[in-house]
């Protein structure tokens, strides 16, 4: 292709008016054919040259420019720059192109495409850097987020919380007391021991009328015999209540102080905080029979009676809390265990505290209890919520309220993953912790108080 500049009468003129930016280059540059440049009349009849980045603006013959402001009509090859230094092309500079769009020599083009060569690698470091530092962070958030929301580290205790009150008083004598009587006096209090079953359901219900509730039994049948639920109620009957239940039967011939007569203690004992409290919502305490095999996990369960009976008539539940075992403490090191080993690398390996159990859809009933109970007294308080699948998260009667659609959490000393005697002969009065068993309660008077305001 010739020169676009030959044969124009006013080339000297206009070199004389209108010299070009780039007074030193070489006299001719040949063009690669995969280049091409965008050609437009200037309005004189002049074309005008804009330099193409290679293979970015245009590839292959068919090729549609970038630029909305050329046309495809106006798309050239050209093989040769003109060798003019003063050529009169009106140059101008154009979205991905070379800056400034000049003509240049080889020498600046290799040393200008070794320079751009160089940027884009240190740009492709930098992001490759950038990305890896991402990925890191993000693979280190996901444990740390896990962990976060399994344990709840941080509890928040407001200026106004009620537990920022002197936590009322327990006495552990009469807990000790309370457990006594359960795992002696009324032993073996199973399920195929219905006159101890019924006796133990009669100290029950004396126990609440002392402390005021107003106290329902709720009879059901299973195979001809007749079981009970010793419910107490405090506070206004309102339609909304905070239910708080335990277990008072026992696995077989196990004298079951810890599993679960302490639980019971604590909820008579709690009757009696909660009949001196002004409470602004009806408070629920419910005894049941029947948590242990072969009742456990089936709809013949007393806390399954229970909380179906509600679903039933549509009550609305606030929370549930379920006491299963309160009553084991340990200083030793190694006297905690887990279902997942490394769990104690967020726990602790001594079985000095009260755990706090919940589902993934209880994180803010769990956060909750644990708020309230760590202000009432210091013991320490851990928390936990997993998904169901979880082996342990729904050991105790608080799993049927989930299958009713009601919002519970358990409160455990952790049963078997800390105390060696459950469900045996040696489960007795004489192995328990009652200063802590009665800061357990404490707590639990404290949660109840925070559901209620």
């Amino acid at each position: 292709m010739q020169s676009m500049t030959s044969g124009d009468p006013n080339r000297g003129a206009a070199s004389e008016t209108r010299p070009h930016r780039t007074a030193r280059r070489s006299p001719t540059l040949t063009v690669p054919v995969s280049w091409y440049t965008p050609l437009a009349d200037d309005g004189r009849g002049q074309a005008r040259a804009i330099p193409g980045r290679p293979g970015t603006h245009f590839a292959g013959g068919h090729a549609r420019p970038r630029s909305r402001r050329t046309h495809r009509a106006s798309l050239q090859r050209i093989d040769r720059f003109p060798a003019s230094p003063v050529a009169d092309f009106n140059l101008r500079r154009c979205r991905r192109c070379f800056d400034p769009p000049i003509h240049y020599s080889y020498g600046q083009l290799s040393q200008h495409g070794s320079i751009l060569w160089k940027e884009g690698a240190k740009k492709r470091l930098m992001k490759f850097i950038l990305k890896f530092v991402l990925l890191v962070v993000v693979v280190a958030l996901i444990p740390a987020s896990v962990w976060f929301v399994v344990t709840q580290p941080i509890v928040t205790m407001p200026s106004s919380a009620p537990t920022k009150a002197a936590p009322a008083a327990v006495d552990t004598a009469r807990l000790e007391g309370h457990v006594r009587t359960l795992s002696q006096t009324l032993h073996p209090r199973n399920g195929g021991n219905r006159e101890n079953m019924n006796r133990a359901a009669a100290y029950i219900r004396q126990e609440f009328q002392n402390a005021g509730g107003r106290v329902v039994e709720q009879a059901f049948d299973d195979e001809g015999s007749v079981y009970r639920n010793v419910s107490a109620h405090f506070g206004p009957e309102t339609d909304e209540r905070i239910v708080v239940g335990a277990h008072y039967d026992a696995f077989g011939d196990s004298p079951g102080a810890d599993a679960n007569a302490g639980g019971v203690a604590g909820l008579i004992e709690l009757a009696g905080l909660l009949g001196k409290t002004g409470l602004k919502t009806q408070v629920e305490l419910v005894a049941y029979a029947l948590a242990q095999p072969p009742y456990w996990g089936t709809p013949r369960m007393g806390s399954a009676v229970h909380a179906f009976s509600l679903r039933t008539q549509n009550r609305a539940v606030r929370v549930m809390i379920c006491l299963d075992m309160i009553g084991c403490f340990s200083d030793r090191e190694g006297s905690q265990k887990y279902p997942v080993q490394q769990l104690e690398w967020l726990y602790s390996s001594k079985g000095n505290f009260i755990a706090v159990v919940g589902n993934l859809g209880q994180i803010d009933e769990v956060r909750r209890v644990k708020t309230a109970m760590t202000g009432a007294s210091p013991l320490p308080v851990f928390s936990v919520n997993a998904p169901l699948f979880f082996s342990g998260i729904d050991f105790s009667d608080h799993r049927n309220y989930w299958q009713a659609d009601y919002r519970a959490v358990a409160i455990t000393d952790t049963a078997a993953l800390r105390n060696p005697n459950y469900r045996t002969a040696r489960d007795t009065a004489d192995t328990l912790d009652y200063k802590r068993m009665g800061m357990v309660v404490q707590g639990v008077h404290a949660a109840v108080i925070a559901f209620d305001r």
